[in-house]
């Protein structure tokens, strides 16, 4: 996830009248029981707009079981808030994923990219070259300086032309966003046909019930580079790398989490698959810079973690977009 918020979907209630939650973005969500009846309220003042942004999508999206069930709205000069319904019997598709047979899974796995595919409808327009600059401006040169202003003691280290990780070297951000802005790169991102995309569709923001009916939650349709690259490479940045295993795996053991690193590879082998049969190669470049670019959304809030959260991050995220202009160069 990035702005939005993880909401107590996970959680259960039973027994009490409300859980407050506070996300990412500042949202308040809180889950009520009002009766026989739980509701699930989405809160914003900071960030009134977005909130907007996200009520008014679903609301537009409601022809699809997948999308969760809005219902009311309140709107002030100041916040915007919205009810939505609470889905008490559905788990978190990660651990669903991790703790499934790869067979029983893969039917489950199938079902997600199917139902992405038909959520990303044509909106009628082309990406320009001017929508792609802009989205590396605002979502990898903006994200570095928000995490500057937060910890100003790494400036060097983010600022640094090449960078040492793991013995190996590799371009860090300035040369990274250098080599991003050249023609060969950019042209990849032009005059493709812009979609409506759910926008931040990691496993964990997917819920599963025992029938295998999903609930896509949480989207974010503040992109400027909207294609259905953007949504596949969120199902990447589960599966290659490893989003939400990296702050689950001390819930397992070794055994156990060598076990579900192996279905993670599995399923990223299928989309690879379907990526490079339904589309082409050339699509499949797309999407893997798509997940380096969602990787560097999360930094601003990964930035506030320990360090070893995020060092990690900033690593892997430099690791991301190095082997994406690497095929780029190779293709």
């Amino acid at each position: 996830m990035e702005e939005n918020a993880k909401t107590p979907q996970e959680n259960s209630i039973k027994g009490k009248s409300q859980v407050e939650h506070i996300g990412r973005s500042g949202a308040k969500i809180t889950c009520e029981k009002v009766k026989d009846t739980i509701l699930i309220r989405k809160e914003s003042s900071l960030n009134p707009l977005k909130l907007k942004a996200q009520y008014e999508w679903i609301l537009a999206n409601q022809n699809h079981t997948f999308i969760p069930k809005v219902l009311d709205y309140i709107e002030t000069p100041n916040s915007f808030s919205y009810d939505m319904e609470f889905y008490e019997k559905y788990e978190n598709c990660y651990e669903v994923l991790a703790r499934e047979n790869v067979i029983v899974g893969m039917k489950t796995f199938q079902g997600i990219v199917q139902n992405m595919s038909k959520l990303c409808h044509p909106l009628g327009r082309k990406t320009k070259l001017e929508n792609y600059q802009s989205y590396i401006q605002e979502k990898l040169v903006h994200k570095i300086n928000e995490c500057i202003n937060k910890r100003p003691e790494i400036i060097a280290f983010l600022e640094e032309k090449n960078i040492i990780i793991n013995g190996e070297e590799y371009l860090s951000f300035p040369k990274i966003i250098q080599e991003l802005e050249e023609e060969k790169v950019s042209s990849l991102f032009i005059d493709l046909e812009m979609c409506n995309v759910h926008g931040d569709l990691t496993l964990e923001n997917i819920l599963i019930d025992k029938r295998k009916h999903l609930i896509f939650l949480d989207p974010n349709n503040d992109n400027t580079l909207a294609t259905i690259h953007l949504d596949i490479g969120k199902l990447f940045q589960s599966l290659h790398s490893e989003y939400e295993y990296f702050f689950n795996k001390d819930l397992h053991t070794e055994e156990e989490n060598n076990e579900i690193r192996e279905k993670l590879s599995y399923y990223l082998s299928f989309l690879e698959g379907y990526v490079k049969d339904t589309f082409s190669k050339e699509d499949l470049l797309r999407v893997k810079f798509h997940e380096a670019m969602h990787l560097s959304r999360l930094l601003p809030y990964i930035i506030n973690k320990e360090e070893p959260i995020w060092t990690h991050f900033i690593h892997l995220t430099i690791i991301r977009f190095n082997e994406f202009l690497q095929e780029v160069k190779a293709f």
